[in-house]
């Protein structure tokens, strides 16, 4: 369940980057904004509120949160730049337990009109870890330093960004020329690559602020291979954000800097499931079988369609979902071959989560696989080692693979994450899932929670769930996206699911240990 506030901050780190990086098209390069010096980049003269701004973070309209943005002059080896900085912190109950996740980030520009990124700097801290991230940038490529408390200074080497100032600010710079912005961010949560953001105008009108009608400006940012928009309301009169809203789950409201912190009292566990309108029996959750639902609130492209989930659309519009369980039919022999699929491909690569190159993940990898060469018959080995081996807790989680490992504890996020480098070292392409899965709470009331548990690649994909120790995942579980994705943050608080029915079908079940727990 601790996924739920990943996910939030995936959501506002999708903020934090429209707002920080990227590079400008260069057929539609943002018009000059008249200055009075034409030494300084433009996006030094756009007219901003001094000293930064703070907001409240809003979950289903319970404050969770507060962030903090700011552009300014600074220096970088002793001369000027552009200094982007952002704060986030998250405060929430989760089953019970209190978790506070902060994520404080600085990146640093060439002082002038489409100046490189020169470096940045981000530490994580509380729940999720302790690390901090260093990045020199040059031409030729980046210096990482990865800084962690108890472990050995990591250094890599990384390729060269292609991000630039203008997107420091680009809501604000947008809502100026009315141009497009399209261009490159360098990922600090997961792979450290560059990925595209695209910033565009949207639309003039008025929003009540205080009482009054504020003649506002309206722009949205998207992130490759989301669905979810992020859309910045800005004053026309003097430039500052009023709102920052991501999709419907999130809204960051501005505020002072003390009514920002003022938080309520958010159970995240309950303030995000999903209620049924009936229980899900444990023969139909431990058993071969499948299970059609009707939903709604889900968007077209939010419906991920694959070889265990089938949308339909009945007469009268309403949509419909079957999920079923069973044993992948083909067979791999270790190392699987990617071939030409890029998926399966990408689902064999070490990133700065999945640490599966990491010499410790390596060799556990290898111990727990033995001579095994099928790929299905190792990845039920490495399940059932992961469930073993992690204790059930959700006050304490890592966002890094070799962090699980020390740990030796975690909820569903952690579950996924060393599952899926153990069997990335095995080389058995493993990609991990976001969605929602059935559980007794013990309220008596019967729902779905968010959830993350994996695939594996074995031939053809099989859903994997080492949380619930499941070597083939109940039909309970519904999937939306893959590896952290922020836009299946946006269906929080937009599903509505009815359970249609349900019945057994041939094949390998997908016994689990009941009364596991640890969403």
């Amino acid at each position: 369940m601790k996924r739920a506030i990943s996910l939030l901050l995936a959501v506002f780190a999708l903020g934090s980057c429209a707002s920080a990086s990227a590079k400008p098209q260069a057929e539609k390069a943002p018009k000059a904004v008249e200055s009075k010096a034409t030494a300084v980049p433009r996006i030094m003269q756009l007219e901003r509120p001094k000293g930064g701004e703070w907001f409240g973070l809003y979950v289903l309209g319970k404050k969770a949160g507060y962030a903090f943005f700011d552009i300014r002059e600074g220096e970088y080896e002793g001369q000027k730049a552009v200094v982007e900085e952002s704060r986030v912190t998250l405060k929430a109950s989760v089953a019970g337990v209190e978790t506070e996740r902060a994520v404080g980030e600085q990146r640093f520009y060439e002082y002038k009109d489409g100046g490189r990124l020169l470096a940045f700097r981000e530490e994580r801290r509380g729940d999720g870890g302790e690390e901090t991230l260093i990045g020199r940038c040059t031409p030729e490529g980046i210096s990482l330093l990865r800084q962690r408390p108890g472990l050995p200074d990591e250094t890599r080497s990384l390729p060269p960004t292609g991000e630039v100032v203008e997107h420091s600010d680009a809501p604000r710079l947008v809502a100026q020329t009315r141009e497009k912005i399209a261009g490159l961010t360098i990922d600090l949560e997961q792979t450290l690559e560059d990925k595209t953001m695209v910033t565009e105008f949207d639309s003039e009108g008025t929003m009540v602020v205080a009482g009054l009608a504020v003649p506002v400006l309206r722009t949205r940012t998207s992130e490759e291979r989301s669905n979810l928009a992020v859309t910045t309301i800005l004053s026309k009169k003097d430039g500052r954000v009023l709102e920052l809203r991501f999709g419907e789950v999130m809204v960051g409201k501005a505020e002072d800097e003390n009514l920002a912190k003022q938080l309520d009292k958010v159970d995240l566990f309950n303030l995000t499931r999903v209620v049924l309108d009936k229980p899900i029996p444990d023969s139909v959750r431990f058993g071969p079988a499948e299970v059609t639902f009707a939903v709604s609130g889900l968007a077209k492209e939010m419906r991920r369609e694959d070889y265990r989930q089938k949308f339909s659309q009945t007469a009268d519009g309403a949509v419909t979902l079957t999920v079923s369980s069973k044993a992948p039919a083909a067979s791999a022999k270790l190392p699987v071959k990617a071939g030409d699929d890029e998926e399966v491909r990408e689902a064999l690569e070490s990133t700065l989560a999945v640490e599966s190159e990491a010499p410790a993940i390596v060799k556990l990898s290898k111990k727990i696989v033995g001579d095994e060469k099928d790929a299905w018959a190792a990845a039920k080995r490495l399940n059932q080692f992961v469930h073993n081996y992690l204790a059930k807790s959700y006050g304490t989680s890592s966002d890094r693979a070799t962090d699980v490992l020390a740990a030796k504890k975690g909820d569903c996020t952690e579950h996924a994450l060393l599952f899926t480098a153990l069997a990335r070292a095995a080389g058995i392409p493993t990609r991990r899932v976001d969605g929602l899965v059935y559980m007794d709470a013990g309220d008596g009331v019967p729902a779905l929670y968010w959830h993350e548990w994996a695939e594996v690649w074995v031939g053809e994909w099989a859903a994997i769930d080492p949380t619930f120790n499941q070597p083939v995942a109940d039909p309970t579980h519904i999937a939306f996206g893959t590896e952290g994705q922020s836009d299946t943050a946006g269906l929080i608080g937009q599903l509505q699911i009815k359970v249609l029915g349900f019945k057994a079908i041939e094949g390998v079940g997908a016994k689990a240990a009941k009364g596991s727990s640890g969403l």
